[in-house]
């Protein structure tokens, strides 16, 4: 599969690709994306109406993060596009804040 990563990631997850077989084009700018490109993977990127029509072949979206709020769900699910988001990403830092509160009262 062709993955192409639009925001700033862990350097871990595009060696893992790769060595899992898939082409990995990094485009730290959305204009850059190959047409072609069937995952896309985003941080903090907008991925809206507009950007999905420019790529026809797009059948998942990968969210580096807990929440869905800037990816157009609606748009990916007339489409069928597989959304999917990492929520324990942030997991040992609730945590540790959890924690720390404790330690504060």
């Amino acid at each position: 599969m062709l993955v192409s990563v639009i925001d700033s990631v862990h350097p871990a997850l595009s060696e893992r690709l790769r060595a899992a077989g898939h082409r990995v084009l990094e485009t730290p700018q959305r204009s850059g994306i190959d047409k072609g490109s069937e995952v896309l993977i985003v941080r903090s990127s907008r991925v809206d109406a507009e950007l999905i029509a420019q790529l026809p072949a797009l059948k998942f979206i990968g969210r580096i993060g807990s929440g869905l709020e800037n990816i157009d769900l609606p748009h990916c699910t007339a489409r069928g596009i597989q959304v999917i988001n990492s929520p324990e990403g942030n997991r040992d830092g609730v945590g540790e804040m959890a924690l720390t509160l404790l330690l504060v009262l």
